[in-house]
């Protein structure tokens, strides 16, 4: 007789519990969620301002570090220049600062959402210059407008220029990488 009515505590309880938890105070949402990803929705007011905080500073520090790579290539491309007027052509050293350069750009047009294409229409195409000379001079002029085209836009805008540049700069390294 006391099995019996133990037994009959246990189930009520048992009863009871899941009831319980299968109900929340508001009345929308259970105390305990189904496993699988939340919608946004359901987060907490505090929890959907700290990712949109995150996200922002993301995308500001992503900004700024696509910044600091077209004024570091636009440096890299202005040492360049003074050796090349210094020595006539390009020295062991330099080698490294044009495939540094490159890998800049590659970053900046990836993050500017240009494509591998590195085709030109005819009417677009740069002209390719006739010595190293003449090619370092349209490096370092084209990573500086890529620089200036960067620094006048925000992190919100896509520069077609930025991206046309930043091909350009592209095609004058791996000319200067073959002339080597």
């Amino acid at each position: 007789m006391i099995i019996r009515a133990l037994l009959i505590i246990v189930a009520a309880f048992s009863f009871c519990t899941v009831a319980v938890l299968a109900q929340s105070a508001d009345g929308r949402t259970p105390l305990l969620p189904k496993t699988g990803d939340a919608d946004k929705e359901d987060q907490p007011m505090g929890i959907r301002e700290k990712l949109e905080k995150l996200r922002i500073e993301k995308e500001q520090k992503d900004y700024d570090e696509m910044l600091g790579r077209s004024q570091e290539a636009s440096k890299l491309s202005e040492e360049l220049e003074k050796s090349v007027t210094s020595n006539g052509k390009l020295m062991g050293g330099d080698e490294t600062k044009v495939a540094r350069i490159e890998k800049l750009v590659k970053k900046i047009r990836d993050s500017l959402g240009g494509g591998d294409d590195d085709q030109f229409d005819d009417d677009d195409a740069p002209a390719i210059p006739k010595n190293t000379a003449d090619a370092v001079t349209l490096l370092k002029t084209n990573t500086s407008t890529l620089y200036d085209e960067l620094k006048k836009n925000t992190r919100f805008t896509i520069s077609a220029a930025a991206i046309f540049s930043s091909n350009t700069v592209l095609k004058l390294a791996r000319i200067l990488k073959v002339r080597q």
